[in-house]
Order: structure tokens, then C-alpha cells, then sequence
């Protein structure tokens, strides 16, 4: 059985551990700065399925949180730099990091960069809006010849701190290739959802057929895509609307749970 370390236990942490309540296919075991009230004798119980806890000071190093023989760390805490990231490698095999890692690692994306072969230790996994936008743009650019693409996105703020504002994203130019994304996010504290508009240079009546190839080529695609009238953009165009956490938790709770377990004697 696989041994996970979750290091944060928000949104994202909070359904990752339903989703391995549900399977029982891993060891998991939660760090995070307060001590949850479920939390009995070190174990947060969640439907009979027993989760191992450690409380730890908001500062401590990486290296320092009292766990070990880990095969897989989901940084889910903060935006780690990969020297924040290499201290988590002490105690497990492989890091993934929800978000974009301060320098550049090898970044998943479920419809760019999807080879991941097991050499890569620490893993970036990007955010929700590049994980949902993906395949769509990867059937527009290999099957009708899109190459430049315009995504606004509302979204509830990440965190309690985040303001409603306009921002400019340019990490989705990350995991793009040979497409030119230009993106605008706009926070709204009163939403619940994303609602996503995405529209490309391409100008023909095949949104259904880019909708099919889309399910096709990408099945745990789980998000429903809507196209948008020409009448508004005179291109393709297509609406997305997701909730923030649970598409993307249970793709990285897929990803992770295909992990090789650790050799524990080499």
C-alpha cells in the first residue's frame, strides 16, 4: 500500500482524504499547523478510515516534519521553491506540489505534459484553470490548427487573503506548446464555482466535434464544456463552468496513486 504524506489540510486536503476514505488504497498520513477536533490519539477518522496525525509549528523545515518512509509528499501548504521541496525528499520518495513550484521542475499536465516516467522526483501540478483548460486546447491545436487562444476565468480567491481583483496569469504559457495563451483572472469572493470562457483563432462550426474529441482522447476529462454562440466572438468558443477542488483533487489523487511504492528493502 502506497504511503502518502499531505503536508496542508485545506480545500484541497481536506477532499483529498475523502477520496482515500472511499478506496482505502493508501496510507495516509496529514501535517498541518492546528489540530483538527475529529483528531483522537494522533488518528482523524473519517468513516472508519483511520488517517494518521501530526500537528507542527508553521515554520518548521521541510525536513524536520516528524514523518519518514513516505512514498509520495503533497505539498499543499504553501508555494514551495524546489530547495523547499528537495527537503521533503528526505523523508519520501517523490514531492508533488499543488500549484507551480517558484523555479521550474517538471510540471503535470493532464493535456500537455502528461509523460511522467517515474524519473522525475519532484513534480509540479499545476492549478485548477491550467488542468481543466488542457485537453481543450490540446484538441485545438493538434486537430484544427489553433494557435493562439484567450482564457477569462472567475474563480472564488484562492485563500481568505486574496482580494477580489483582475490579474494577469502567465504560468499557463508553461505547459503550452506552440499555442500563445492570454489570460485574465478575475477574483470574486462571492462565487462558489469557476466559470471559464475560452476562445480561439479558429473560425468554424465544429464545436461539437472538439467537444467529442475532447471525451474521447481525454475520458477522465469530468468537467462539462458548453459551446458559446459566434455571435458574441466570431470564433470557436467554449464555456467551462467547475467547481475549484474536486476535478482537480481527484486527477492528483490519481496521478499519485499510480506512484511506484518505495523499495523498502533495497
Amino acid at each position: 500500500m502506497l504511503r502518502i504524506g499531505l503536508n496542508g489540510y485545506g480545500r484541497i486536503g481536506r477532499y483529498f482524504s475523502e477520496l482515500a476514505s472511499k478506496t482505502h488504497e493508501i496510507e495516509l498520513t496529514i501535517n498541518h499547523i492546528r489540530e483538527d477536533p475529529r483528531v483522537s490519539n494522533g488518528k482523524l477518522n473519517i468513516d472508519g478510515y483511520r488517517i494518521n496525525w501530526i500537528t507542527s509549528q508553521k515554520d518548521i523545515k521541510f525536513s524536520d516534519i516528524p514523518w519518514s518512509g513516505l512514498d509520495c509528499i503533497i505539498e499543499a501548504a504553501i508555494v514551495a521553491s524546489t530547495e523547499q521541496l528537495e527537503d521533503h525528499l528526505k523523508n519520501a520518495n517523490y514531492v508533488v506540489m499543488t500549484g507551480t513550484p517558484k523555479n521550474p521542475v517538471f510540471t503535470y499536465n493532464q493535456g500537455f505534459n502528461d509523460s511522467f516516467d517515474g524519473s522525475q522526483k519532484i513534480i509540479g501540478f499545476g492549478d485548477d484553470r491550467a488542468q481543466i483548460a488542457g485537453p481543450l486546447i490540446r484538441v485545438l491545436r493538434d486537430n484544427y490548427c489553433c494557435r493562439k487562444v484567450f482564457i477569462s476565468t472567475v474563480r472564488p480567491p484562492y485563500t481568505s487573503e486574496s482580494d477580489k481583483r483582475v490579474d494577469t496569469i502567465g504560468d499557463s504559457k508553461r505547459f503550452v506548446q506552440d499555442v500563445e495563451v492570454c489570460e485574465i483572472l478575475h477574483f470574486d469572493p462571492n462565487s462558489t464555482l469557476c466559470k471559464m470562457i475560452l476562445v480561439c483563432d479558429v473560425e468554424c462550426d465544429k464545436e461539437a466535434d472538439v467537444i467529442q474529441r475532447v471525451r474521447k482522447r481525454f475520458p477522465s476529462f469530468n468537467v462539462e464544456i458548453i459551446p458559446v454562440e459566434k455571435r458574441y466572438t466570431g470564433r470557436m468558443s467554449f464555456a467551462i463552468e467547475y467547481d475549484p477542488v474536486m476535478p482537480y483533487t481527484k486527477l492528483l489523487y490519481d496521478f499519485v496513486r499510480k506512484l511506484k511504492p518505495m523499495d523498502k528493502n533495497p
